[in-house]
């Protein structure tokens, strides 16, 4: 989640976007053509899933994680996140993956003079 953080204030930084919300940020880098629409919606997505993921584990105890919780609590950050509890840890690690491949492309594609080589 950090990672993405970053990665849309420094698509705002490029963008010259007063934009303070990561959503916004990553939608300005996007407008301003520093990273595709696909690449962005995958971040987009990826961040939701995310905060949602850590509102659940909020709401059940500061610093636990799903595997601390009993059947009912990770029942619980799985509705929160709106996933299938089955499936929860699967979909988190391909959606980290995701990002971070994305995330990983546009730090690299970045050049000294701020601008990005964009490699569809």
């Amino acid at each position: 989640m950090m990672d993405i953080e970053l990665c849309a204030q420094t698509l705002a930084l490029l963008a010259a976007s007063p934009a303070r919300a990561a959503q916004g940020q990553i939608k300005a880098g996007v407008l301003a053509g520093h990273m595709p629409q696909t690449d962005a919606q995958v971040l987009l997505d990826g961040y939701m899933l995310m905060t949602r993921l850590q509102c659940g584990l909020r709401l059940l105890g500061d610093g636990a994680g799903p595997a601390q919780f009993g059947a009912g609590g990770r029942a619980f950050v799985a509705a929160v996140a709106g996933l299938d509890e089955a499936d929860m840890g699967a979909r988190l690690s391909d959606t980290a993956a995701r990002c971070d491949k994305i995330i990983c492309a546009f730090l690299g594609a970045l050049r000294m003079d701020g601008k990005v080589d964009l490699h569809d």
